[in-house]
């Protein structure tokens, strides 16, 4: 249950961020600061590069108007989303998989870790046993 509200409450945090970005004028730099611990939260991983985006754009704002009402409109949906503590949609996490690494959790390298070291000893006492039932 923890986990839960600490999500909800980084993506409520995550959504004032970016309405700061989007109409106070505050600087994405800033706001990459104070964004909060993405642990395994794929949500938070897209909402972050969509802001990162949306700063490096700024040039091509200025060539094509239309292109920046679709990173606004983008923006104001990930606004509504993340201050319900949503999850944004499977298919739009999907798209932005390829810009991001979904970090692995501690507790999964150690079981790999120990599965790397283990696997010889358990493979060659798999063998021993077979050898004593024949």
């Amino acid at each position: 249950m923890l986990s839960f509200y600490y999500n909800v409450e980084s993506r409520k945090l995550a959504a004032s961020l970016i309405s700061r970005c989007l109409y106070e004028n505050y600087l994405v730099r800033e706001a990459l600061k104070l964004w909060p611990d993405m642990k395994d939260d794929t949500t938070l991983m897209c909402a972050r590069h969509a802001l990162i985006h949306f700063e490096a754009d700024k040039e091509l704002f200025r060539r094509n108007p239309e292109y920046i009402d679709q990173q606004i409109d983008w923006l104001e949906q990930l606004i509504n989303i993340l201050s319900k503590g949503e999850s944004i949609p499977k298919n739009i996490l999907e798209s932005y998989e390829e810009y991001y690494v979904i970090p692995v959790s501690f507790k999964s390298r150690i079981l790999k870790f120990f599965a790397k070291i283990l696997y010889p000893f358990i493979s060659i006492l798999t063998n021993i046993l077979k050898l004593f039932k024949s």
